[in-house]
């Protein structure tokens, strides 16, 4: 199995509403693939994520799993989204269990 996560830090003075549709969208992320075993997503509650706010984490059957999930349209539009407006920046991990 495989374990993926995503920190990201979104751009400053952006609306809730736009906050909050990207949480959606990045949630909506989890039907897009067989083989998700487990996936969430959630706002940083501590204050200590040095601005990553938005964390998402999910869990892959296998390699080839996320690899499907990484070329998804779906993934890749939202990809898209946020390049283009809405992340500073984002930081990902992946490492086998």
């Amino acid at each position: 199995m495989i374990q993926h996560i995503v920190l990201f830090k979104l751009k400053e003075n952006l609306s809730n509403d736009v906050v909050e549709n990207t949480i959606q969208k990045l949630r909506d992320l989890e039907h897009i693939v067989s083989g998700i075993r487990n996936f969430s997503v959630g706002i940083d509650y501590t204050g200590k994520s040095k601005g990553y706010t938005i964390g998402l984490s999910g869990i892959y059957e296998s390699k080839e799993h996320l690899q499907e999930y990484y070329v998804h349209p779906q993934h890749l539009q939202l990809v898209k989204e946020l390049k283009d407006g809405i992340a500073e920046d984002w930081i990902a991990n992946d490492y086998e269990l």
